[in-house]
């Protein structure tokens, strides 16, 4: 079967083929130099630069114009092979999901957007994949010269552009606990996770190995025996074993959010399918544990 990059690039190589092969294009691009070449005619009689800059004009307009249809040949082919993609995963595509009100890591931050979301059954359970932006503001400092050695200090601020895949399954609530939080203590984005959560506790299980390579955190009123019943000790050893390959979570009154700290593109879905393949066993084991819990 061919790759998610093979098909799209496939049906935009075909879109674009058929916007070019239409009888106006031809006179289009032909029609894209005019204004240039006017501009160097009016040169001719009046300033020469005007000549040059005419003929740069005259060349330009039909590469903006055939990049103009570039592009709408790309969207075309993104948006058909993310609806073909997911109706043969028994999904439904959505460009631009609703943000899920339940996910603390995706509240609370600046030009927060959703994008390119697939929304099904996944893992066995209601769920909904999709990239995560938001942004961060930075201020800086440049420091400059001029010719005669006067050092000038500027103040800026710049925005910084974090980019995230988050999974939301709906798992269904635990009674006496609200909010938990699972982080593997190496990843390189747990402050960002531990802001998110807002106000909670940590807990140390029996397990002093867990409690060193594991941040597990509950809100502040959670039961703490409903949930030393979900963290059995059996399902330490699995997760100090490393059965599963991705262990940070939050969960906020049943539902499960798995986040990665990059994005998937229409040329690499096959990325998610890694992904949800790689939640599976770990979302089986808790839901396996708060079943007799509901």
């Amino acid at each position: 079967m061919a790759t998610s990059r093979e098909r799209y690039r496939a049906a935009r190589d075909a879109r674009m083929a058929e916007l070019t092969g239409r009888p106006a294009y031809h006179r289009t691009l032909g029609l894209c130099t005019v204004p240039g070449l006017a501009v160097a005619v009016v040169g001719i009689f009046t300033a020469p630069l005007l000549i040059g800059v005419g003929l740069i004009g005259a060349l330009a307009g039909p590469l903006i114009y055939y990049m103009v249809l570039r592009s709408q040949a790309s969207s075309a082919a993104k948006d058909q092979v993310m609806h073909q993609w997911a109706k043969e995963h028994g999904w439904e595509y959505q460009p631009s999901p609703l943000l899920p009100t339940d996910v603390a890591f995706c509240r609370d931050k600046q030009r927060m957007e959703a994008s390119d979301g697939f929304s099904g059954q996944i893992c066995d359970v209601p769920g909904l994949i999709f990239n995560f932006t938001y942004s961060t503001f930075e201020t800086r400092t440049r420091t400059s010269t001029d010719g005669q050695g006067h050092m000038t200090t500027e103040t800026y601020t710049e925005e910084v552009k974090h980019r995230h895949t988050v999974l939301r399954l709906e798992v269904g609530a635990v009674a006496g606990v609200d909010t938990v939080q699972l982080a593997d203590r190496g990843i390189g984005f747990l402050n960002k996770l531990a802001a998110a959560f807002g106000p909670s506790r940590e807990v140390e299980t029996e397990s002093v190995e867990f409690n060193r390579r594991f941040s597990l955190m509950v809100n502040d009123g959670a039961d703490q025996a409903a949930v030393l019943r979900i963290f059995t000790p059996a399902l330490l050893v699995r997760l100090i074993n490393n059965e599963f390959p991705q262990t940070t979570f939050q969960y906020e009154r049943g539902s499960l959010a798995y986040v990665w700290e990059d994005q998937y593109d229409v040329e690499d879905l096959e990325e998610i399918e890694g992904r949800v393949a790689s939640v599976g066993p770990l979302t089986t084991a808790l839901r396996a544990a708060v079943a007799p819990l509901h």
